[in-house]
């Protein structure tokens, strides 16, 4: 290399090294599409610190017995907990005793849901002319009778907070067979709660019943107060295609007015994706559905991950997989990828992970619990 006056290196041109300018510093742009990674430590795609300030901020309050931690899950029967004991050992029930193991105050049994499909919850009875309103909703109607839909709480509390469709017409509520309280909600597409305090602590019984018009009841939460708070919209048989109800229960289960959960978790997969090749939701139409959900609950300030499906032998999810990394990147939201985290259908199968074709046993929704607790760093 050629040296000048004072020995200063310099190119074929006579030009000094050191007056080369530097390249400005490239920022890394900020799109999902283009940061998105997978964990192989996780299984969790595209997470990053400030996805979960809302939900941090919560599970402090919570462990320090001065607020609540709100966690609200939707999908179908793998959310339920088919395969185990659905709606006791279920990976969200599980999820949230291992918070309690930890120190986690909890605030209840969790919110009673009026509907879970097929997989039905023991804590609710339904009267006649009870029904689910079509479509992926735990909502449930009544336009037809004055019989009651009972809910019954699983532990003892001294409050309660039975929520509703504002669009509903009034109906009554009866608590441990005292005076009912008639309700008559305003009108109109939105969520709406009434909370009943200051009752003895034992277990209760709730029965509901239509005044007139069509009754719309979402469920009935007991113990409500400071801790982990669960709200389980799990449906069997259901699928993100049936939007127009799903439209009900995501924004009952994140606005303000309504569950007002910290933190909204989607797990809709198996019932959308084809089996051996067969036909089921579209890719677009899946596609377009989850990302309705995602602005939705994203609208009302609740932190939101996606959950992939659990492998099965019988299902095709490679279209359904890549619709959820694109959604993942393109609403700049984590992932929990748990196809990824148990391997093949036939590896976990092996491990008894696998309580037939589509749904975990115990032990294999404990693995996604703690996929979900320790990928999203909540422990």
């Amino acid at each position: 290399m050629p040296t000048g006056l004072g020995g200063y290196m310099r190119d074929s041109g006579g030009k000094r090294l050191d007056e080369f300018e530097v390249a400005p510093r490239v920022v890394p742009p900020t799109v999902a599409a283009t940061l998105g990674i997978l964990d192989p430590r996780t299984s969790v795609y595209n997470l990053k610190p400030y996805h979960l300030y809302r939900t941090r901020a919560a599970l402090a309050k919570a462990r320090a017995g001065v607020g609540s931690f709100k966690l609200a899950v939707a999908g179908d029967s793998t959310v339920r907990g088919v395969g185990a004991t659905p709606g006791v050992s279920g990976w969200p029930e599980q999820l949230v005793a291992r918070l309690a193991a930890l120190g986690y105050p909890l605030a209840g049994s969790g919110l009673v849901a009026g509907w879970a499909g097929s997989n039905y919850d023991a804590r609710v009875t339904l009267g006649a002319g009870w029904a689910p309103l079509t479509g992926a909703s735990s909502l449930i109607r009544n336009s037809t009778t004055t019989n009651a839909a009972v809910f019954a709480s699983a532990t003892p509390s001294t409050n309660l907070t039975v929520y509703f469709s504002n669009g509903s017409g009034p109906f009554s509520v009866t608590i441990d067979g005292g005076a009912p309280t008639v309700i008559t909600p305003p009108g109109g597409n939105s969520p709406g709660s009434q909370a009943f305090t200051g009752l003895s602590n034992i277990n209760h019984s709730v029965s509901i019943t239509r005044s007139s018009g069509q009754a719309l009841i979402f469920g009935v939460e007991f113990g409500v107060g400071n801790g982990i708070r669960l709200y389980n919209a799990g449906v069997g048989g259901e699928k993100i295609f049936n939007g127009n109800s799903w439209y009900q229960t995501d924004n009952y289960a994140s606005a303000a007015a309504g569950f007002n959960a910290d933190l909204v978790g989607l797990m809709f997969e198996t019932n959308d994706a084809p089996t051996s090749g067969g036909a089921e939701t579209g890719y677009a139409t899946y596609k377009t559905r989850v990302g309705d959900s995602i602005a939705r609950v994203k609208a009302n300030t609740s932190d939101f991950f996606l959950i992939a499906a659990v492998p099965s032998n019988t299902k095709d999810f490679t279209q359904y997989q890549r619709a959820l990394y694109e959604l993942a990147d393109e609403n700049d939201v984590p992932l929990v990828d748990l196809q990824h985290r148990m391997g093949t259908y036939t590896l976990s199968n092996s491990y008894g992970l696998m309580f037939d074709n589509l749904h975990p046993t115990a032990a294999g929704y404990a693995v996604v619990a703690d996929t979900i607790l320790v990928g999203l760093g909540l422990i």
